[in-house]
């Protein structure tokens, strides 16, 4: 059973492996490393979070790869 039935899962892709300091932004996500980037994938609660997250990647000098929503591809 989904413990997030309202909130949509994403996959948000940066450029490289995140340090200790930046995966803590990013609390309550699962990480990933795949081909040379970080894979951060979890529930995200609405557009102004997420769109909170992609602000917190910027902020960090991070280079956003892609965003996904995994939702409703099953």
């Amino acid at each position: 059973m989904n413990d997030t039935p309202n909130k949509p899962i994403y996959e948000i892709r940066v450029k490289g492996r995140l340090t200790d300091r930046c995966l803590r932004w990013f609390e309550g996500m699962s990480f990933e490393y795949r081909e040379g980037d970080t894979c951060i994938v979890g529930p995200v609660p609405d557009q102004p979070a997420l769109q909170g997250m992609l602000i917190t990647i910027g902020d960090l000098g991070l280079t956003l790869r892609s965003v996904r929503c995994l939702d409703e591809q099953e």
